[in-house]
This record gives C-alpha cells, structure tokens and sequence, in this order.
C-alpha cells in the first residue's frame, strides 16, 4: 500500500462550527451586569411613553445589546425580540407575520440562499482567484473587484449575495 502526501492545505471551512449559538451566557460577566443595568434604564427612561413604545424600546435595546456584546446567534435574538413585542402586546401576531406575505422579505431571503450556495460551493473563492490572478498592483485589484461588485449587482438581488 502506498501513502500519499498532499502538501496542499485542507480546504478552509466557510461556515461556524455548529452548536455556537446554543453556548451557555456567562451569567456572572460584566458584560450581563451591564446589559441588565442598561435595560432597567431603558424601561425606567421610557416610562412616561405608552406601554407598547416602552416595550418596544426595551426590547430593542436587549437585543442590540445581544447582538453587540451576546454569544447567542443573531437569528436567535432577532426571533426571541419579535417574539417578546408579541407577547408584550406591542405587536400582533397579524402585523408579525404579515412580513412574510411581502416579497421584498422573499428576495432577500433567497439572496441569503443564493448567498450561502455560492460560499458553500467554493464559487466565490474560485471565481475571485480567477479575477485576481494577473493583478499586480493595489489600483488594478481595486478597479478589477469594483466592476466584479458591480457587473454582478445585476446578477444577485443583494449585498449579502454578491
């Protein structure tokens, strides 16, 4: 039997590892303390607006927080904040899901399929790799990869596709 070595590097890999967003929160970090304080604040600043906009704002600024300074996905926070304004009265459960009947919602969300299609395939690295080969100053890359951006602006409907 004979035994091959590539000296090629493994193929990086192109999405998280699974299983981040469900890591337990450090519950005695600075980071939640702060966080907690700066809800409280929120809902104690907001108390003289309607309970549906104090909500509202509450809830936006958790998530923010979340998002900034959280381990959990973004996905997940954006849900569980939608989901809290529906439970809070702030929003109902008809304008919630009314969203998805709009089809500016459908074509960004096949542009995120379309998006991760094209990174998991490799097609974006390939086809970069393709454009960038013979450039051989800092000017030339950026005018080759803005009109790449650009003649592909036509092909995928949004930013995060392309």
């Amino acid at each position: 039997m004979q035994t091959v070595i590539s000296s090629s590097p493994p193929a990086p890999r192109l999405l998280p590892k699974v299983g981040r967003q469900f890591a337990r929160p450090h519950l005695g970090s600075w980071k939640t303390a702060v966080g907690i304080a700066v809800v409280a604040g929120v809902w104690v600043l907001t108390s003289a607006l309607s309970p549906e906009a104090q909500a509202t704002l509450t809830v936006f600024a958790a998530a923010i927080w979340l998002w900034v300074f959280g381990t959990l996905n973004d996905t997940y926070v954006a849900l569980g904040a939608a989901s809290a304004l529906v439970l809070a009265n702030a929003l109902s459960a008809e304008e919630f899901f009314a969203a998805l009947g709009d089809d500016t919602t459908w074509l960004l969300i096949g542009a995120f399929i379309l998006s991760a299609a094209v990174t998991q395939s490799g097609l974006a690295l390939r086809a970069t790799a393709w454009l960038t080969r013979r450039v051989s100053t800092p000017h030339g890359l950026v005018h080759l990869l803005a009109l790449a951006i650009t003649a592909t602006a036509f092909a995928v409907p949004a930013t995060s596709g392309r």
